[in-house]
């Protein structure tokens, strides 16, 4: 029976509290209030204008457009990636199995990427993501660069040769 809270969430949140005094809860009921009275048309205003808005949209396409002409060169010495006509990742097919490419590349250059196995399902077929990774261009322009060289580094020593046609 001692002091603890409970959070539940749902559409609120709620607090299941035990061993507080009565002003403890009160304190903490009034004080998540403001957050459970949102209106209902400000948020459907907000979202309106927020999907009004596209200059951002089109920012964002230009500075990812500008990654994918930077970096590309960089990889595909070693890696047959396609250009990718939207997003904010690459999804290069790889010439050894994804996890161990994802470990080797992290203690050899702390660079993370992510296995693709793990971003697919396996059926009777395999796992389409099997030999594959997903390298995200979300950082600065500089350090997507410097992300490329690392992984072009750790390629260019392994016998790896040049990408597949």
């Amino acid at each position: 029976k001692g002091h603890f809270l409970k959070y539940h969430v749902k559409e609120t949140k709620s607090y299941q509290m035990r061993g507080l005094s009565d002003l403890q809860q009160n304190v903490i009921h009034y004080s998540d209030r403001p957050r459970r009275r949102r209106s209902a048309l400000a948020s459907a205003a907000a979202s309106a204008a927020a999907w009004r808005d596209e200059d951002h949209v089109r920012e964002n396409r230009a500075l990812y457009r500008e990654k994918f002409r930077a970096v590309l060169p960089i990889l595909r010495k070693y890696l047959n990636i396609p250009t990718p006509q939207a997003g904010f990742y690459l999804w290069p097919e790889l010439p050894i199995d994804d996890i161990e490419f994802c470990r080797s590349l992290i203690s050899e250059q702390n660079v993370i990427t992510l296995p693709g196995r793990y971003l697919a399902r396996s059926d009777e077929t395999g796992n389409p993501g099997e030999n594959r990774v997903r390298i995200v261009l979300n950082d600065e322009l500089s350090q997507c660069v410097e992300g490329a060289e690392r992984i072009a580094a750790m390629l260019g020593h392994r016998t790896l040769g040049a990408p597949k046609a």
